[in-house]
């Protein structure tokens, strides 16, 4: 209700034009919201990269290229002896066992290497690194799982791979996972 026509006529410009101050406001907030979404998205991918970058330093976390045996380690012939079906040091207990033989369990650990990221790991005062992933080894996989792995599972194959690699990139071992 107006009291006079005077004030009721200028009230409704005086309304709008501070309407639109507060619609315009809003924009610029939301736009200001994006930019600093922007800008916190690109802090973290830094620091992100920045970090990832400072924990693998050395070759066994960057470089694909896997030396399969050293002077003091012969990390294939481990893998030959304990991780495969029928090997001298073979306790299907303990180890997952590769079905696959030669270059084709080599290629599967090559390929775990070059398709994952590597992870710290230390055992028995040896650092290294490990990754783990899976392979394209078609419906059998790439090997059998030991028996304390296949608990609570439905089957006993493995379709993917760890593979440790000491600080070097020589390999310390590999075996078939769930």
């Amino acid at each position: 209700m107006c009291a006079t026509g005077v004030l009721c006529g200028i009230g409704a410009p005086v309304a709008a034009v501070g309407a639109t101050g507060i619609v315009r406001g809003a924009y610029v907030a939301v736009d200001g919201a994006g930019n600093l979404g922007k800008g916190l998205g690109k802090a973290l991918n830094e620091a992100s990269s920045e970090s990832s970058g400072a924990s693998s330093v050395d070759a066994g976390a960057k470089n694909p290229d896997i030396t399969w045996k050293t002077d003091d380690w012969d990390g294939w012939g481990h893998v030959q002896e304990t991780h495969r079906v029928g090997a001298e040091l073979y306790n299907p207990e303990t180890k997952g066992a590769f079905i696959g033989k030669g270059a084709k369990v080599q290629k599967w650990i090559q390929q775990v290497v070059k398709n994952n990221p590597a992870r710290r790991q230390t055992e028995e005062g040896r650092d290294g690194y490990e990754y783990s992933g899976r392979v394209n080894a078609g419906p059998d996989g790439v090997g059998i799982l030991s028996e304390k792995q296949v608990r609570g599972l439905g089957s006993n194959r493995g379709y993917g791979v760890t593979v440790v690699l000491n600080r070097d990139g020589s390999l310390r071992t590999a075996y078939p996972i769930p």
